[in-house]
């Protein structure tokens, strides 16, 4: 029996044509709040113009109110706040508009007098932030500058109502759950909750990874998130490529314990293990396109760009194109881990009228190709997950486990490219592959 894997890409301007393009290989967006609070025309016209070619998009918003209550500083960039989230804290109320000015939120603001929690805080928090995601994208047919969005979307705006999947509780990062930010995060889920109206609300644990060798903490956390429509987990800095066989099992064994509700469990952020936690309960999860696999609460705030970075199915991970192009191109045998997708087999199949395999210079041919065309990069991530994908919702355990160890053997069995010094890191590698799959086993 098959079980669908669920995979929604994070909204990003540089992809809003993927997905228009790439419709039929992923199941929805994850649209951040600073970027709709920010750039809400693109968001809108994005999806309105889905809905009108007949292909509507589903969405959810995730209110990253997680951030107000880390370091501000980690939101400044030349040491100003970006203008996104700027943005989004006049969206939110007083309590986060402050942050501005004050710096982030501490736990004591959401006490009152009595060193209770403020339940008339915690409700407004929550309104704020549930209104938003209700209605932020549904002021365009009041607004007076309606035609600058009717040439955005190149024709008359509809008046159909742009609703998320499902509503997204506010949240707060906790370290434990003796760490006071626990108990606001719950106050505000259940508040949330009960604030819903005729939508579902999702609850988000956004926690650390230390918690998941702690069994009994994290069976008392399944217990206290009791009674909502489906949960978003989001493990702080879980690297699936060298993250601890201990943390691998702990996470299998909280999203089993989860999903005993039987409600839907999406992870924020993951790769090629949330699609093989699949088979223990979830039921999707999160990325951006080639970027945002994993991510910690205290990252840094960024501009974007770098180096163009490689999907390598092999090893299921992106790696930078410059250490493949020195890894695949010393052998005939190393070619042969290039990918298969569609985009890419469009490439060999050009390469082939003039340039065979394993002549020298292909790969860098592969390579060049590829970076001149147009999104393909971001487009060959898209395939090849969505194959991955399709794969895993047919596969049984024992044919995973198989298969990871044959890729390992594929991996070992690579030609090793020349000494080099660094930044170079050899891409080719294995180890996580064999813990995938003792994870399995």
């Amino acid at each position: 029996m098959t079980q669908a894997v669920k995979l929604f890409y994070r909204y990003g301007f540089a992809e809003k044509e993927l997905f228009r393009t790439c419709a039929q290989c992923f199941d929805g967006l994850a649209i951040s709040a600073q970027m709709l609070a920010y750039t809400e025309s693109t968001v809108y016209a994005t999806l309105m113009t889905a809905v009108q070619e007949g292909r509507p998009l589903p969405f959810f918003i995730d209110p990253m109110t997680y951030v107000f209550a880390r370091r501000i500083d980690n939101l400044r960039i030349d040491r100003k706040i970006k203008k996104s989230f700027k943005q989004l804290m006049s969206e939110y109320g007083p309590l986060i508009a402050d942050c501005a000015q004050k710096g982030e939120l501490l736990p004591d603001q959401f006490l009152d007098p009595n060193g209770k929690i403020n339940n008339s805080l915690v409700l407004q928090m929550a309104v704020h932030v549930l209104n938003f995601e209700r209605n932020k994208l549904n002021t365009f047919t009041t607004k007076s500058s309606l035609p600058k969005y009717a040439k955005i979307l190149k024709r008359t705006p509809p008046t159909t109502q742009l609703s998320p999947s499902f509503l997204v509780a506010p949240y707060f990062y906790w370290g434990s759950r003796n760490d006071p930010y626990y108990g606001i995060n719950l106050a505000l889920s259940r508040t949330a909750d009960s604030s819903k109206g005729d939508m579902q609300l999702f609850a988000v644990l956004c926690f650390s990874k230390e918690l998941l060798v702690d069994e009994n903490v994290l069976a008392e956390v399944v217990k206290d998130y009791a009674g909502f429509d489906g949960y978003l987990i989001w493990v702080s800095g879980l690297d699936e490529e060298s993250t601890l066989h201990s943390y691998i099992l702990g996470l299998r064994s909280f999203i089993k314990k989860l999903s005993e509700y039987k409600k839907p469990i999406y992870s924020l952020y993951g790769g090629y293990l949330m699609s093989i936690l699949s088979k223990f309960g979830l039921s999707g999860f999160c990325t951006g396109i080639c970027y945002g696999a994993y991510k910690d609460v205290d990252a840094q705030a960024t501009t974007g760009g770098g180096q163009e970075r490689y999907y390598l199915p092999v090893i299921h991970l992106k790696r930078m194109e410059s250490n493949l192009r020195l890894s695949l191109s010393v052998s005939a045998n190393n070619v042969g881990l290039l990918c298969d997708c569609d985009v890419c087999d469009s490439i060999k199949e050009d390469l082939s009228k003039s340039l065979p395999m394993p002549a020298r210079g292909y790969v860098d041919q592969f390579f060049n190709s590829l970076g001149s065309r147009k999104n393909s990069f971001r487009e060959h991530f898209v395939r090849a997950r969505h194959q991955e994908t399709l794969a895993i919702e047919k596969e049984t355990i024992p044919e995973i486990v198989a298969r990871l160890k044959v890729e390992a053997l594929e991996v070992d069995n690579a030609d090793p490219p020349p000494a080099l010094p660094p930044p170079f890191q050899n891409p080719l590698t294995s180890g996580h592959l064999r813990d995938w799959s003792l994870l399995l086993s």
